[in-house]
């Protein structure tokens, strides 16, 4: 569709380029740290799926678990937030069990988030850190 935004129609690829930035902003790390950090969440949870409804953030709902963000378009450096599904999701009412917190009261409320600038600084600590996720130590 001639009408679909750029990001979502590039997906991925999309959030490897130095397009999308707030104007004029001095970005503060290489493009192989954004490749880097969704790579190994890729490999770290390989059923799972992006999702590129947000110009500046990459998404992945993890099933059981909760979702992770990769925000890729930030000028200090590349921001992954990490939200358990007992932040993500209410109670509910009987009625309505599960159903997802208003955003603007969740929108803090992570479990984690990390920033890297630099590729050196992504294997060992992402790596440890989505380990220690999807072996549940993290809870």
């Amino acid at each position: 569709d001639a009408d679909e935004p750029a990001w979502k129609k590039l997906g991925r690829a999309w959030h490897e380029e130095r397009r999308g930035f707030p104007e004029g902003a001095k970005i503060a790390w290489p493009t192989e740290v954004a490749v880097l950090v969704m790579d190994i969440v890729e490999r770290t949870f390989p059923k799972a799926t992006w999702s590129f409804e947000e110009a500046d953030c990459a998404r992945m709902i993890l099933p059981n678990l909760g979702t992770i963000s990769v925000y890729t378009k930030r000028p200090k450096g590349v921001e992954l937030e990490y939200q358990s599904l007992e932040k993500r999701v209410g109670s509910g009412s009987p009625d309505s069990p599960g159903k997802p917190k208003n955003s603007a009261k969740t929108r803090g409320n992570k479990d984690f988030s990390l920033r890297f600038t630099s590729v050196n600084h992504v294997p060992t600590l992402l790596s440890v850190m989505l380990h220690l996720l999807k072996t549940g130590s993290l809870s």
